[in-house]
Formats: structure tokens, C-alpha cells, sequence
């Protein structure tokens, strides 16, 4: 009896450890299923759920989320043909190299909104080189706004027509392209250019026609880009009360950034309607200058005399008024 006493001693505090390892068990076990629980992944049939739901617009944005508006359009990853028709555009274009630079663009990106109908800006340059491209061009419904270049034949009586047919009037300004191929034509303003003759060649454009409220560059992807160059055109349209439209033949210009510390008003293209020559491109650039402009309340477009566009246009710009989409002059929307 006593020996069996002095076991007894002995096991209970083993019995009371293996009561504690027991309970301390049950407790981490309790807390991992705790936690499984809370970060279990959603079953893959409420993820569909979940993207379907964001698709269609009905989950609300998030307080962090951006205001602007986030484009549905892919990342062009490869420069655009460029048809070799087209003596303006010369078009250069960079993806940006990472998730920050898109940011950064969407930031930068004006965001036009109106309170009235959603509006749309159709700009034809090369104006009056072609004159019976030209005249077809202002045959069309009235509201269009046309950049000529300041070398065009019998320029003034091309520009009095258009003017006295309802079109708005720009000087489609030559200016330096990257590409050493290119021709803008004679009298051209280029980087480095000694200041006195910049000043007369940007004078010698500017005195070509009259009745135009602003102007736009012809080519520029090497002018547009150059920070001083781009200070004396703008200072040159602020003392005409000019605006400028920057055509944005390269991603990296600055016009605008002068544009806006020179308070010029000024606007930048949205989308080329024909840098490839036909009609069903033509079309599908319709196509997105009509959803920007529903999506954002105004899209700005370039186009050019060419045939497949001016039949586009023919048949595309009465359609508009059904739509609740309204034709306006570019002076109706610069800033």
C-alpha cells in the first residue's frame, strides 16, 4: 500500500503536464482553423462572380480608387504604319516601360468633361497643297475646323471659301521632324535655328492667310519636344491671342506644358483617323472618336484630304445629331 501511494505521487503531476500539453494543443489547434477560416481563398465560382460584377459597373469604386477615368484601350505596342501618302504626321510613339508611367500618364491626362451634349473636334490638316481634295473637304457639313499650310497656291481665296462656308481657320505650322527623310516643306522652324530667323519664318506662316484663330504643328516630333523653341512660339501666339493645337506626332512634347506656362489655350489630338489609307480604318477611328467623346465628353481628331476620309466624313458627320453627339470648333474647347 505505501509503495503504491509513492507511485501515485509520482504520476500525478505527470498527469497534470500532460493535462496543460493537452489543453495548449487544443488551443493552437482551435486557432489555425480560426485562421484558415478568415483567409481561405474565395471558390472560383464567386471570383467569376466578383470580375463579372466589376465589368459591369455595379460593385462602387473604393474611396483610394482614382477619379479619372481608366481607358479600355490595349497599349499600342508597336509604332502604327504610317502611309506614305501622308506628307504631315509623322507618328512616334512609346509604350510606357512601366506600371508607374502608366499611372503617371492616366494622372497627366485631361479629363474633359461638359455639362451639355458630348462634343467632337475634326481637324484636316494639309489643307490647300491638294486643291481639289481641298474643296472637297470644305464641301462638307459645316463645323469642321482646317489647318492650312502657309505654302498652299492661291491661299487666301482656298481660305476666304472655307471660312465663308462655316469651317473654322488654322495656319498648319511646318515644323523640324525626327526623321531626316521627312519633308515639311520650305520655311520650316527648327531646333538651334538662329533666333532672328525662327522669328521670321514663324512670322512668314503666320502672314500667309488671315481670318485663322490658331494654329498647329505640321511634322514637330523633333520641334515639339525642344523646350525653348516651343517658349517662342508660344509667345508669339500670346501676343496674337492664338491658340495651339498640339498634333502630337510624339510622345514626348512639351507643348502643351508651354502652351499652359505661356497661358496660350491649347488642346491636344486625340486620335488620327487615317494614317492608314482606308476606308475600313477610317471607319474604325470614327468608331473611337465617337466612344471617347460618350465616355469623356469630347475627343479632338486629325485627319487629312484623302479621299477615304472625306467620304467618311460625308457619310459619318450627319449622323452625330442622333446620337447627342455635337460638332464644335476647336476654339470651343481649348484651355
Amino acid at each position: 500500500m505505501v509503495r503504491a501511494m509513492k507511485i501515485f505521487k509520482v504520476l500525478t503531476p505527470l498527469r497534470a503536464a500532460s493535462i496543460i500539453l493537452a489543453v495548449v494543443a487544443l488551443v493552437i489547434v482551435l486557432d489555425q482553423l480560426v485562421v484558415k477560416r478568415d483567409y481561405a481563398p474565395v471558390p472560383s465560382h464567386d471570383v467569376t462572380e466578383a470580375i463579372v460584377a466589376v465589368e459591369r459597373d455595379v460593385i462602387p469604386t473604393p474611396d483610394f480608387a482614382p477619379s479619372f477615368p481608366l481607358s479600355t484601350e490595349p497599349l499600342q505596342t508597336a509604332e502604327p504604319t504610317v502611309d506614305p501618302a501622308i506628307v504631315d504626321e509623322e507618328i512616334i510613339l512609346h509604350e510606357p516601360e512601366t506600371v508607374g508611367d502608366v499611372v503617371d500618364e492616366l494622372l497627366a491626362a485631361p479629363v474633359h468633361r461638359t455639362a451639355t451634349n458630348p462634343r467632337v473636334v475634326i481637324i484636316i490638316d494639309d489643307m490647300g497643297v491638294d486643291v481639289k481634295r481641298s474643296a472637297a473637304v470644305v464641301d462638307l457639313p459645316a463645323g469642321l475646323t482646317l489647318a492650312y499650310l502657309p505654302y498652299a497656291s492661291n491661299i487666301k481665296a482656298q481660305t476666304a471659301k472655307a471660312k465663308d462656308a462655316g469651317h473654322e481657320l488654322m495656319v498648319h505650322v511646318p515644323m523640324e521632324p525626327m526623321s531626316q527623310t521627312k519633308d515639311p516643306g520650305p520655311e520650316v522652324l527648327c531646333v538651334g535655328q538662329d533666333i532672328a530667323v525662327f522669328d521670321q519664318v514663324l512670322q512668314d506662316g503666320l502672314s500667309a492667310f488671315e481670318g485663322y484663330v490658331g494654329i498647329n504643328n505640321h511634322m514637330g516630333s523633333k520641334l515639339t519636344q525642344d523646350k525653348a523653341a516651343m517658349a517662342r512660339v508660344m509667345s508669339a501666339l500670346k501676343s496674337r491671342n492664338l491658340y495651339f493645337i498640339d498634333s502630337r506626332t510624339i510622345q514626348n512634347s512639351v507643348a502643351g506644358d508651354m502652351a499652359r506656362e505661356a497661358g496660350v489655350p491649347h488642346a491636344g489630338r486625340d486620335v488620327f483617323l487615317d494614317h492608314e489609307n482606308t476606308a475600313e480604318f477610317v471607319s474604325k477611328s470614327l468608331a473611337q472618336v465617337e466612344r471617347k467623346a460618350l465616355k469623356d465628353g469630347l475627343a479632338i481628331a486629325i485627319g487629312h484630304p484623302k479621299d477615304v476620309t472625306i467620304e467618311g466624313l460625308r457619310a459619318w458627320l450627319p449622323t452625330l445629331k442622333d446620337k447627342g453627339i455635337e460638332l464644335v470648333h476647336a476654339s470651343q474647347v481649348v484651355k
